[in-house]
């Protein structure tokens, strides 16, 4: 049986000829030959034969040759009766099984005639022409039928589409409801209005879909038909199908990208947001301290009311801890190692810990004794102590047990988080550390948590492990080099320092209240103190007569503190200056500060602690 995929490309041929449905001689398609021969423009939807048959009878082909007996004659539209021999022949049409028509002349009887020679020449050339485009186009050709009755099949495909559906043409030449059924829950309803809508307004049909093929493949498919009517009950799409998944792919991680980029956006305005708030309250605490303890000190050795102000400072001290985690969370806090007692820093994170993950979840520590101390910003401990804290906690979100330990392993310290959760895969494992990368939902995570706990452990000398399994929990192995250095106690200045402190401070403080306790803390120690609101009053006091010291807020208004350091120093460039800062957001101010001598004060801080940085300062040479 031949093979004619595309009726359109016999139109040309100089032998009259049709195809027509093997089941029902439907004419089907009517080259122009045959149509100048019986005298019509175009052929009517349901045409037979027999329209053209005087007698309406016409005997049966000969099986063997293909010829139907004697001459035919065919009744033109003008009238005129013609003598013609015909053939027919089997052929496979696009629409399913059908028979060619060669009109030939009375005297051509027998197979061998040159006008069927020609005919089947140019049908085989079709075929070879079609089969070469559909199995070269970039995706696929199909025919889709659907009967008036609900029927649907697909009369032909080209060999791409059982790459896209994983099925055989035969499985769906007589029913592809299989095809219906791969197709997405969510995508179905949809599509089948398309088609619907198509078959009824005759117009271009095109849809974009998800499938599920029979080996469990997930693909995005997308389709393009023009419909024809075969007859009264029955419609013809036919079709170019291309798989669309790698794009979808690709959109859908652009997406995800953007989301992340939003949710990072939204995380540095709440950074910034928190910050600036750590930064004020850093100077109220700064504030009240520095008044609980001038009130301490006026007050006799026997006074109650040293207690209750030894209350105050002891609140204000661990409020400090507060700002000091959102400072860590805005990315604020300038980085400095410090060294670092982990069960000591655990400890006082736990009622933080506990708010945290919230009342379904439980919390538990277990510390060895003796524990290494290790030397780290305490800001990036903080963050990654938060990350697998909170990551534990979103992979059981209906409870269950967090547990932090820390152990010695030889001169390293192991902090271990484990839970009990719902663990994670080997395809999951594998990227845990790549950035944006994350498992939970949208708005629900950055993926950018333990890509930054696995920099912080990197950049400290240490290393991460991470052992897990789908249903059993997690474990998060960090360890960390033990610290050779110990742990320094706070250095406070006593009165036999006087003699190593400047007489002359010039202090520059735009919060007032601040600036009054400051001011206090310094000339009780002896010191005599100009005060400046803004940058530009202490320029002004400066020019009148020179300070020996400078103290001055990193944050001010106008130019800002390192501004003006950098501005006096002109005058005088072996001035001493002491910043203080509650945070350092511009980098520019932070290398300033970390690169020199100069002492950095860091809010909230006692007045004992700035009378040491003040000695410190003093005694230093100016780098």
């Amino acid at each position: 049986m031949s093979q004619l995929k595309d009726p359109s490309l016999i139109e040309t041929h100089e032998v009259p000829q049709w195809t027509e449905d093997a089941a029902t001689g439907v004419i089907l398609e009517i080259n122009r030959a045959a149509r100048t021969l019986l005298g019509i423009e175009s052929l009517e939807s349901g045409t037979t034969i027999s329209r053209w048959l005087p007698d309406r009878l016409l005997p049966s082909a000969d099986p063997a040759t293909g010829w139907i007996p004697g001459v035919v004659l065919l009744l033109t539209a003008d009238g005129t009766r013609h003598p013609v021999r015909l053939w027919t022949g089997a052929v496979r049409l696009v629409s399913g099984e059908g028979r060619l028509v060669l009109i030939l002349p009375p005297a051509e009887l027998g197979t061998e005639s040159a006008g069927m020679r020609s005919a089947l020449a140019a049908l085989e050339a079709n075929e070879r022409h079609f089969r070469h485009m559909a199995e070269n186009v970039p995706g696929a050709l199909f025919q889709y039928v659907q009967h008036s009755d609900g029927r649907n099949r697909v009369a032909y495909m080209s060999p791409r589409c059982v790459e896209l559906w994983e099925v055989p043409p035969e499985a769906i030449e007589a029913d592809s409801s299989v095809l219906w059924q791969m197709v997405h829950p969510s995508d179905l309803p949809g599509m089948a209005a398309s088609v619907a809508q198509s078959g009824l307004t005759m117009e271009r049909w095109y849809w974009e879909w998800r499938i599920t093929t029979p080996s469990g493949r997930e693909k995005w498919l997308q389709a393009s038909g023009r419909p024809r009517r075969i007859d009264a009950d029955t419609i013809a799409w036919d079709s170019f199908i291309l798989d669309v998944t790698d794009r979808h792919r690709a959109d859908e991680e652009q997406r995800l990208l953007r989301a992340q980029l939003r949710h990072a956006q939204q995380l540095e305005a709440l950074g910034r947001l928190a910050g600036g708030i750590a930064h004020d309250v850093n100077n109220m605490l700064t504030v009240v301290m520095g008044f609980a303890e001038s009130a301490i000190q006026s007050l006799p050795e026997s006074s109650s009311t040293r207690e209750d102000l030894a209350e105050i400072l002891s609140v204000a001290a661990r409020s400090a801890g507060l700002t000091q985690q959102l400072l860590a969370f805005a990315r604020q806090q300038p980085l400095s190692a410090m060294v670092i007692d982990l069960a000591e820093r655990l400890e006082d994170s736990a009622t933080v810990l506990h708010r945290l993950v919230g009342g379904s979840i439980t919390l538990a520590f277990a510390f060895d004794a003796d524990v290494p101390l290790v030397d780290i910003d305490p800001g990036q401990l903080d963050q990654i102590i938060t990350n697998l804290v909170v990551n534990a906690r979103d992979a059981m979100p209906d409870g269950g047990t967090i547990t932090l330990k820390l152990q010695r392993e030889d001169d390293q310290v192991a902090l271990r988080v484990s839970d009990t959760g719902i663990g994670m895969d080997a395809d999951t494992l594998v990227r845990i550390y790549e950035p944006f990368f994350t498992t939970k939902g949208d708005g629900k995570g950055t993926g950018l948590g333990l890509a930054t706990v696995f920099g912080i452990v990197a950049e400290r000398g240490g290393t991460i492990a991470v052992d897990s399994n789908v249903g059993a929990g997690t474990t998060f192995t960090i360890r960390l080099p033990g610290s050779a250095r110990t742990q320094p106690t706070a250095g406070v200045a006593t009165p036999s320092d006087a003699h190593i402190l400047p007489q002359d401070v010039l202090l520059c403080e735009d919060d007032p209240q601040l600036r009054r306790i400051l001011q206090q803390v310094l000339e009780r120690r002896g010191m005599q103190v100009r005060v400046a609101a803004t940058p530009d009053d202490a320029i002004a006091l400066a020019q009148a007569q020179p300070p020996q010291l400078l103290i001055t807020d990193v944050v001010t208004g106008g130019r800002g503190g390192v501004a003006l350091a950098s501005y006096l120093r002109n005058a005088a460039p072996d001035m001493p200056v002491v910043f203080i800062t509650g945070y350092v957001a511009d980098e520019l101010a932070r290398r300033a500060i970390e690169s020199g001598s100069d002492q950095v004060l860091r809010k909230p801080f006692r007045g004992a602690d700035l009378i040491g940085a003040v000695a410190r300062a003093w005694a230093a040479p100016v780098a």
